[in-house]
């Protein structure tokens, strides 16, 4: 009586396990005899998690955050629908469909800090109110937003300058390197050509190249911190060497600046955002000198309306893995274990301590030379005792004297009635002087007296 072949397959257009606009596919299994299920259920989840761990004052603070982007579930079939309530025997098949147009879903993502993840789930309710009896198969899916570059701001020229003053050894050249970078938008296609300009007026004497590359930006967002990434995408190509004191107009073929794979631009998630930049950099033979500029592009997956010529299909790259990822998300999980059973749950103010826990020192105290008064003592009445000794073993000194220089009278005896030995005599073995009285009158030292002549 056992389910047997319980399949998720998924509709597959493109070559890719890529879902763009929707998501579709069946739920195949079979039957040898006769089965009373309770429903059969297929789910879409989606979520972004991000850990990563900020420094600060050689103390690595731990940094989560959790998004979630969709939870949406289908009946596909129930026992209501059939008079005996029981699946025949042989093979079923339940296609569904989930539309992904309308929605803020930002697109499948995952590096070393963050990822953004989506299943789809199948589930074979057996019985009402056990989950764990029930048949689950699922699958992660990649897929990919509806990046539209038809917009007005980005779909206009920017141009971008610079000068570049070049040095050999002690020497300044007078006359600088000028370039200039121009764009007819900063909105492209994946496929497509990005088409720029790069003109150069060398007034030095030394020869100077020019290098396009995309470059991209990972930014990271949780517990109130940032972390950004910014590395390397994509070597678009390198201009001939333009000889000194002259004039140069740099025109790379669009064939040799197509992005083709990559995911596209990420804006539409609070957690994470992915950024590209076209980075012009300009590298002088001899001696010192070098300029660079930036552009902010957006890559996208809508064409232009405006027609730019053939364009290559876009090919998202494949999500990888990462094992480091999988340990700071499961050290997240036990985190937040732990502060559900507390009662003082909230966010961390110190590594491992809860917040009801922990008091902050006072102004001008570090974080390790600081401890909280006892319950019942108030902050500046209170003094922390002296490495070695437990709370109950130390009494702080009085106003005016330094924590090294007073020692604590015995049991017995109260604070002004008591001295401290001097140093290098033990406590039982000295005594200390009776209290000092002043002279009286008739002691008074007047010298040598002599009588009246």
């Amino acid at each position: 009586m056992a389910v047997k072949d319980f399949k998720l397959e998924l509709n597959v257009t493109s070559g890719q396990a890529v879902f763009v606009g929707e998501v579709s596919g069946t739920v195949v299994f079979s039957t040898d005899q006769p089965r009373s299920f309770n429903a059969i259920t297929i789910s879409l989840k989606g979520c972004a998690d991000v850990a990563f761990q900020t420094v600060y004052v050689s103390r690595v603070f731990p940094n989560f955050s959790h998004d979630d982007y969709i939870n949406e579930a289908v009946v596909l079939w129930n026992q209501e629908q059939i008079p005996n309530r029981v699946l025949d025997p042989g093979h079923h098949t339940f296609p569904f469909r989930f539309s992904l147009t309308g929605r803020t879903l930002p697109s499948s993502y995952e590096t070393i800090w963050g990822r953004i993840k989506y299943v789809i789930e199948a589930r074979i309710v057996t019985a009402p109110n056990t989950p764990q009896y029930d048949k689950i198969i699922s699958k992660t899916i990649q897929v990919v937003d509806t990046v539209d570059i038809n917009i007005p701001d980005i779909m206009v020229p920017v141009q971008r300058e610079e000068q570049i003053r070049t040095s050999f050894l002690c020497f300044t050249s007078t006359s600088p390197v000028s370039l200039t970078v121009t764009l007819p938008r900063t909105g492209f296609c994946l496929g497509e050509g990005i088409s720029f300009t790069a003109s150069v007026n060398n007034g030095s004497p030394y020869s100077v190249t020019l290098e396009a590359v995309v470059t991209r930006t990972d930014t990271y967002r949780a517990g109130g911190q940032t972390d950004v990434n910014r590395n390397p995408f994509q070597r678009l190509g390198q201009s001939p060497p333009i000889p000194a004191r002259s004039t140069f107009q740099w025109i790379p073929p669009a064939d040799q600046c197509t992005v083709t794979t990559a995911t596209p631009t990420i804006a539409n998630s609070g957690s994470i955002s992915l950024e590209y930049n076209l980075a012009i950099s300009l590298h002088v033979s001899v001696g010192s000198g070098y300029g660079l500029i930036t552009i902010p592009i957006v890559l996208g997956n809508v064409p232009p309306r405006s027609p730019v010529g053939p364009l290559k299909p876009p090919q998202y790259p494949p999500l990888p893995t990462h094992p480091r990822y999988n340990e700071m998300l499961a050290q997240r999980n036990q985190m937040i274990a732990a502060l559900q059973q507390n009662r003082n749950s909230g966010p961390y103010a110190v590594q491992g301590q809860f917040s009801g826990q922990y008091q902050a020192p006072p102004p001008g105290q570090q974080q390790g030379q600081y401890q909280a008064p006892p319950s019942g003592q108030q902050q500046g009445q209170y003094q922390a005792p002296p490495p070695g000794q437990q709370q109950g073993q130390y009494q702080a000194p009085p106003p005016g004297q330094q924590l090294g220089q007073y020692q604590a009278p015995p049991p017995g005896q109260q604070q002004g009635q008591y001295q401290a030995p001097p140093l290098g005599q033990q406590l039982g073995q000295y005594q200390a002087p009776p209290p000092y009285e002043p002279p009286s009158k008739s002691h008074e030292a007047t010298g040598p007296q002599y009588e009246k002549s």
